[in-house]
């Protein structure tokens, strides 16, 4: 598609050829809809930008910049910017027909003044810009000329111009892109008083539309238990007992700041940080079947006592750390091969461990926000299957079907407790615990990454 900058359809008050005045900033703009026939938005696949002017002094244009639609944010690149560093050189009068593109092999950058002609590089990358961006909308070709040091010289005998200006782009159809949305939740008619504190660190599991938000750090640790529900934009404090956010199955879990993945074969925690007594990170593996023996137990990982690397692991297991991330892998087949994992072990999972916090180190100083900044880890591990149970796996429509049957006495007791309604509901909710909303994530298949506070 090729827009022509002369086209004045858009009823444009500066009509070409646009007359370039010293030291002002000039501007021409063009306006562009460019829907198919199905009111797609089309975005920039691929952009390029000619202008032909007329100069009565080569050296006088300080830059020429593009600069694209944008609502709240203004897309703009300056395709040439001139140089300095000759003022006194002799003017030239020249006509100019320009070709600026990504794909040439010449920069623009490699000439003091403008040139006169052929196909460059612009100072800035135009996709780099504009890429990906919608096409529709007010484009705008800015020029600044300088301020002439001799205008008797330069300037007595000859104006300058833009003749004219083009953009051609290839579009495609946009892709959806990522755009934030501020909410402003509200309280559900049974928690009008209470207050939810802004914290950190807290746990925070997926069921369905709703996030459960368990305890975490405020100015002090916390043990509440809320829900947001995404349909009626509301928060409402649940009823637990000031244990249940720091338990599941029938401890509480090992360790604080435990990396966790809820997966097809139960829960899976590693590392943290003890709770109690002298606060070091762990890098022991614990697994929790929710209907085996309703315990952590931990998975037993072999010592290579040859391996280490002076830096992120040692015996082949990796350092003492929390506040990292684990997930579960899908078991391909493809994984398994390339990982000389047998056939007798396929089926249990894989997962892969990222980066953490190793505590403050020998030698080292916090920073003004009270990190160590070379404690982080930036290391990536595969944790190969062996030793985790994959019998609830195997088991889990038995399980879990009947759950989700309305005359059900779980359902009924969902409802009563962790799904409690308000609107819907007469009482006050009864007692609703992590173990109960990560048990009915997992029946759900509803696998999620999750940090334990």
């Amino acid at each position: 598609h090729l827009f022509y900058g002369i086209d004045t359809s858009s009823n444009n008050d500066m009509s070409l050829p646009l007359e370039l005045i010293p030291g002002h900033i000039r501007s021409h703009k063009l306006s562009i809809s460019l829907n198919d026939k199905e009111g797609c938005e089309m975005c920039i696949h691929a952009i390029q930008a000619k202008l032909s002017l007329d100069l009565r002094c080569l050296k006088g244009i300080e830059y020429v910049k593009l600069t694209g639609p944008g609502e709240d944010v203004a897309h703009e690149t300056k395709i040439f910017v001139g140089s300095m560093d000759n003022p006194e050189a002799e003017c030239q009068h020249s006509s100019l027909h320009l070709l600026f593109s990504d794909n040439a092999e010449e920069s623009v950058l490699s000439y003091a003044s403008i040139p006169t002609s052929g196909s460059f590089r612009p100072a800035s990358s135009l996709m780099s810009t504009f890429g990906g961006l919608p096409i529709d909308g007010e484009w705008t070709l800015s020029i600044a000329l300088s301020k002439p040091i001799h205008p008797e010289k330069e300037y007595h005998d000859h104006a300058s111009y833009l003749l004219n200006w083009e953009l051609e782009v290839d579009v495609k159809p946009c892709v959806a892109r990522a755009k934030w949305e501020k909410l402003q939740p509200k309280m559900s008619s049974s928690s009008p008083a209470s207050i939810f504190l802004p914290r950190r660190l807290h746990t925070t599991v997926a069921v369905d539309d709703s996030i459960f938000v368990a305890g975490g750090f405020a100015e002090r640790r916390l043990s509440d238990l809320w829900r947001f529900d995404y349909d009626s934009n509301t928060w409402t404090e649940l009823n637990n007992h000031a244990a249940t956010t720091s338990r599941v199955g029938s401890k509480t879990w090992p360790m604080n700041g435990q990396a966790a993945s809820l997966g097809p074969s139960g829960l899976l925690a590693f590392g943290g940080i003890a709770k109690y007594g002298h606060l070091e990170q762990g890098h022991d593996l614990w697994h929790l079947d929710f209907f085996g023996n309703e315990d952590w137990v931990p998975v037993p990982i072999p010592q290579n006592a040859s391996a280490h690397d002076g830096g992120s692991f040692i015996h082949g297991i990796p350092y003492r750390r929390y506040l990292s991330t684990i997930g579960f892998l899908n078991n391909f087949d493809t994984i398994y091969k390339s990982h000389g994992v047998v056939d007798g072990k396929r089926g249990q999972p894989m997962a892969l461990v990222f980066g953490g916090d190793g505590g403050h180190l020998h030698n080292t100083y916090a920073d003004s926000y009270g990190f160590v900044p070379n404690s982080f880890f930036n290391d990536v591990w595969l944790l190969s299957p062996g030793g985790i149970s994959v019998s609830i796996q195997r088991r889990q429509e038995g399980y879990c079907d009947w759950r989700f049957l309305e005359s059900s006495t779980a359902f009924q007791s969902w409802n009563n407790t962790c799904g409690w309604d308000a609107n819907s509901m007469d009482g006050l909710p009864g007692e609703c615990s992590l173990e109960r909303i990560l048990m009915t994530a997992w029946c759900k298949k509803q696998y999620q990454s999750l940090w334990m506070s």
